[in-house]
């Protein structure tokens, strides 16, 4: 009887095994990348000098440059808000170039000299930062400038627009009267330095950050058109989708001014009473001098469910009381959807994103038009 062998064959792998482990050692990379990253970015935060930040940096940078395109995209929104983000870049390079103000050796003492340079050095120290503003977030933004210090005893320093500084008490000041006219107590109208709130917010994006305002009105400035002014309340980092739509300088202090009741400039004025009585043509005209852009108005009187919705979706709307005006990257663009409706969206071929008709960013246009082919735009799905 013939002798019978079974012969032993090894199991291969499962492609779903070796697929698993494939994706395993993805999600280990990525998060050692981001760990890595992270690590980085608590060093620099807690280095205690100049030179230890500078070497963190270089590290940072350096390790950036030896990943590949998929682990850069897991750790780019750590590295967005990080030492090595254009901003963070952006700041080094202004205090390179333009140092804070030094504080005064003699601080001890009450002799009059020694005040007056702790004056001299709070109101450069003030310039400086609102510099610093300007050159990050733009000038619309900056803040006011200080010509007001509070000192005590109730005095307060106040500097002229030529830049004379002078010492004056309360009664000189004429704080009491405009407590009263403008119901605001004395010690805050020193507090903020003459500058106080007016109430009136908005929101903008800019170099990746979300940045809420607020409309202030000096008390002391010489020129009553400077008046009126902005400054910056809070500043987070903007979604995701708002990054890729960072508006010109141009078109942001227009959407700035649009929000401000009392804004002096004509041209937004003028466009304003335009839109309040013929939306399309301004929304034309608007489209003719930011060529890039398509925008739309939305009226409160005519459709207040909107006009609400909008204002929940800061910061790509600007929205005064009465008007809401909707800057939208790219022009006009159809696209149909799975039963044949042609839908109005908007196309930007230079940085070749689709965007709706609130102005927020959808995608490229090939991922853009494959959703929109499956869906029911009429029926909402």
């Amino acid at each position: 009887m013939p002798l019978r062998m079974r012969l032993s064959v090894p199991s291969l792998p499962s492609f779903s095994n070796l697929e698993s482990k494939a994706l395993q050692r993805e999600k280990f990379e990525h998060q050692k990348a981001k760990d890595t990253v992270a690590s980085l970015i608590n060093s620099y935060n807690t280095a205690k000098s100049g030179a230890m930040r500078d070497y963190i940096v270089r590290s940072m940078r350096n390790y950036y440059g030896s990943l590949d395109t998929n682990l850069r995209r897991a750790v780019d929104p750590y590295i967005a808000h990080g030492p090595t983000s254009p901003m963070a870049e952006k700041e080094r390079e202004f205090i390179k170039h333009n140092p804070p103000p030094d504080f005064p050796l003699y601080e001890d003492g009450d002799n009059v000299a020694v005040q007056a340079h702790r004056i001299n050095y709070l109101f450069k120290q003030a310039d400086w930062e609102r510099k610093r503003q300007a050159f990050l977030f733009g000038s619309d933004v900056a803040g006011d400038k200080q010509n007001f210090i509070g000192l005590p005893d109730g005095l307060a320093a106040i500097r002229n627009k030529q830049g004379q500084i002078m010492i004056l008490s309360q009664g000189d000041l004429q704080l009491k009267e405009m407590s009263e006219k403008y119901n605001i107590p004395v010690k805050d109208i020193v507090m903020h330095g003459g500058v106080i709130p007016t109430g009136k917010t908005g929101v903008l994006v800019s170099n990746g950050w979300k940045i809420t305002t607020e409309g202030t009105l000096n008390l002391f400035a010489d020129d009553p058109k400077e008046r009126y002014g902005t400054r910056i309340v809070d500043k987070e980092p903007a979604p995701k989708s708002a990054w890729d739509i960072d508006h010109p300088a141009r078109l942001q202090k227009f959407l700035l001014d649009w929000k401000a009741e009392d804004t002096e400039n004509e041209s937004v004025k003028s466009m304003r009473e335009l839109a309040d009585m013929n939306p399309r043509m301004a929304e034309t005209m608007l489209g003719e001098t930011f060529p890039q852009y398509s925008f739309r108005v939305v009226k409160r009187k005519t459709d207040e469910t909107r006009f609400k919705r909008l204002l929940n979706i800061l910061p790509f709307v600007s929205a005064n009381v009465e008007l809401a005006l909707i800057p939208i990257r790219g022009k006009p663009i159809p696209l149909e959807d799975a039963k044949g409706f042609k839908g109005t969206f908007y196309y930007d071929s230079g940085l070749d994103l689709v965007s709706n008709e609130y102005g927020i960013p959808l995608g490229s246009y090939e991922q853009v038009a494959n959703e929109i082919a499956t869906r029911d735009l009429r029926g909402g799905k």
